[in-house]
């Protein structure tokens, strides 16, 4: 599937593609090379492309290279760039810390440069890793996003439901109040129609 394939399977409004939303990216650790975001979006033939512009947190920068965390910031702007093609994506970078993670989701909220209006999140952890006054802090955080009417969607985690853990678990901050989480299916597809699909 390409991010279009799954577009119209899911009856995603194709005339809309994006236009006049800003989407920050949290992006902890890796980068991208635009050439590389060119070339995915060249084989896609999107036309318009996004406009993608990098805000740089605490001192991180666009680090691409051979790793799990740049896969992650690829597979995040490729994704949202195709299906949203007319949107303008702003990919905030900061380091791999709690802190850095709560002033990426911060600059996102507070950005009047740029007024992102969603902020994706693809980042985060087991909820019972967290201490309890960090989730305090970011679900605060959230919550004015949420009062400002800006769209937050989260990852729900990975490796099935007990996320890396001996039993199952809930992934933060999917698990806030305050944001969408964001899972993923199993679809098998004739091509115009899902003829099977399993939520993961």
């Amino acid at each position: 599937f390409t991010p279009l394939s799954l577009g119209k399977l899911y009856n995603f409004p194709l005339l809309y593609y994006g236009r006049n939303q800003t989407i920050a990216l949290i992006e902890l650790g890796g980068g991208y090379k635009p050439s590389d975001i060119s070339y995915y979006f060249k084989y896609l033939k999107l036309a318009p492309v996004p406009k993608i512009f990098n805000v740089y947190v605490d001192g991180a920068t666009n680090n691409p290279g051979n790793t799990i965390d740049s896969v992650e910031v690829v597979l995040d702007i490729e994704i949202a760039g195709a299906i949203a093609n007319c949107a303008t994506i702003v990919v905030y970078f900061a380091p791999n810390t709690a802190r850095g993670f709560y002033n990426a989701v911060h600059a996102a909220i507070n950005d009047t440069k740029y007024n992102p209006n969603i902020i994706s999140i693809s980042w985060g952890l087991a909820e019972n890793l967290w201490p309890l006054d960090v989730i305090n802090s970011f679900n605060g955080l959230l919550a004015t996003a949420a009062a400002k009417g800006i769209n937050v969607f989260c990852a729900s985690g990975d490796q099935g439901s007990n996320n890396g853990q001996n039993v199952p678990v809930t992934d933060f901050p999917a698990s806030s109040p305050h944001v969408i989480a964001c899972g993923g299916t199993r679809v098998d597809s004739n091509g115009s129609s899902i003829r099977d699909e399993t939520v993961w």
